[in-house]
């Protein structure tokens, strides 16, 4: 498992989650707080950063839905983040969906907030 001695790449801007068209699907991790995607463009994390930071911003994920292992060694021909406001103004559900000529996959985070921070999640690209 990787360590989080140097995350300085959280610090950059976020870029789109369609940034990962075109990119071929190597390996997957699961942590706490945050997903990584390794591809054959580079390491890419989906994280919220405000939780990352300690704020009041608590964001997990809920469920995958479908099999990602199935999609290791293809190529991604679509990406798509859809973001579902909660009952009240401080959650929200986001959805990202990921599709090979395979399969596809949707992963759902729930995020909570005191109404101030985001909840939605944002793609990174790690340092190489």
């Amino acid at each position: 498992m990787r360590t989080d001695k140097d995350m300085s790449w959280i610090y950059k801007d976020n870029i789109p989650f369609e940034s990962l068209l075109g990119a071929t699907l190597l390996d997957f991790e699961e942590l706490d707080d945050r997903v990584s995607f390794l591809t054959d463009k580079g390491r890419y994390t989906l994280i919220n950063f405000e939780s990352w930071c300690g704020n009041d911003c608590d964001v997990s994920l809920e469920d995958i839905d479908g099999n990602i292992y199935r999609l290791f060694g293809q190529k991604i021909i679509f990406a798509e983040e859809i973001i579902h406001s909660g009952t009240d103004e401080s959650t929200c559900y986001s959805f990202y969906k990921l599709s090979t000529n395979n399969d596809s996959v949707t992963l759902r985070f729930y995020g909570r907030s005191n109404g101030y921070y985001s909840e939605n999640m944002q793609l990174y690209k790690e340092n190489n």
